[in-house]
């Protein structure tokens, strides 16, 4: 596998740390709001939620989400392949991700976790095929598309954070869907009523 230096390590959770602990702690608030998890669990759809994060510093957090899918990459070595993701990070540069790429930002409430590295998804009836990363850790879940043909998804996607530069400090509103983690494929957010519903369940958020 490959991970952060320790230069690297230290660096990145000196400048972007403490940003991602301060969404972590807003989804947690949010999740504290909701209705039951159980209720919102048995629904044959995911869920919504509007939410209002006030001085946050987007630049900042997408940033550390990227330093964490670096490691998580692997062989794919996300860093190596794409030296503009490097320097967003290390340089701060602000920048758009490579052309094809798309981070999306999920509203997470387990049960489990999931740390997923480069994983190919086939949609079978389609054909249409994707590349993704994972990391899934509530209450927030982050999935990378690196590459693919697919549909875009209609999970919020904040790839244009990475062309904030890190220090620019405002109020974030958005809708974000409600997903759990029921199953190991990556980017899998369905409730465990619309597993249950079957394939032929519309999963899309309301």
């Amino acid at each position: 596998t490959r991970a952060l230096c320790a230069s690297c390590n230290s660096r990145t959770g000196s400048w972007y740390g403490n940003e991602y602990r301060g969404w972590v702690a807003r989804a947690m608030a949010v999740l504290k709001q909701l209705p039951p998890l159980e209720e919102l669990d048995a629904s044959n759809r995911m869920e919504q939620v509007e939410v209002l994060f006030a001085d946050v510093d987007p630049g900042a957090f997408v940033r550390q989400v990227l330093s964490l899918l670096c490691t998580v990459s692997g062989p794919w070595d996300l860093a190596g392949r794409h030296p503009e993701i490097r320097a967003m990070i290390l340089d701060r540069q602000p920048a758009a991700l490579p052309p094809g790429m798309r981070l999306h930002l999920v509203l997470y409430c387990g049960p489990t976790s999931r740390v997923a590295g480069p994983s190919l998804t086939i949609d079978r009836a389609t054909k249409r095929w994707e590349w993704l990363l994972e990391l899934a850790y509530p209450p927030l879940a982050m999935l990378l598309e690196l590459a693919g043909d697919a549909d875009q998804r209609s999970l919020l996607d904040i790839s244009e954070f990475t062309t904030v530069a890190p220090g620019r400090v405002f109020d974030y509103q958005a809708t974000l869907d409600i997903g759990f983690g029921h199953t190991a494929f990556p980017g899998d957010y369905r409730p465990a009523g619309a597993l249950r519903a079957g394939p032929g369940t519309n999963p899309s958020p309301r």
